[in-house]
């Protein structure tokens, strides 16, 4: 039975762990976008698509599309607090969010609160 508890980093090998790592700095870097598909994300790994799910939970904690999300709604909570904006809806859709409820309620699932509690318009 492998040991689920102790340093993760140190059980992988390093290829697996830069190739999982460059998966992230990938999908940090395409926030604005959609989510790739897990086929993408594994073939750009050069690993099947279990092997690829499974190693990128154990280093990250959560699957890469709960990662994704998350980062985009991190960016989400910083751009609405900007005053870049006219418009809660220029937020989302500026993350690719089309339907204005969706965005409000996915947000809302991972901070507590709408959109509007937080967003700050802009005064120019």
């Amino acid at each position: 039975r492998i040991n689920e508890g102790g340093p993760v980093l140190g059980k992988l090998s390093e290829l697996d762990t830069a190739q999982i790592i460059s998966t992230q700095t990938y999908l940090m870097e395409h926030v604005l976008g959609a989510l790739p598909g897990i086929d993408f994300l594994s073939a750009k790994a050069g690993m099947s698509i279990s092997k690829y799910k499974k190693l990128f939970k154990r280093i990250f904690k959560e699957s890469p599309n709960s990662f994704f999300i998350r980062e985009k709604l991190n960016l989400a909570q910083e751009l609405l607090k900007s005053g870049n904006f006219n418009a809660i809806n220029e937020v989302g859709n500026e993350l690719g969010y089309v339907k204005p409820g969706y965005f409000a309620a996915i947000y809302k699932n991972q901070f507590g609160q709408l959109p509007g509690e937080v967003f700050v318009r802009n005064r120019a």
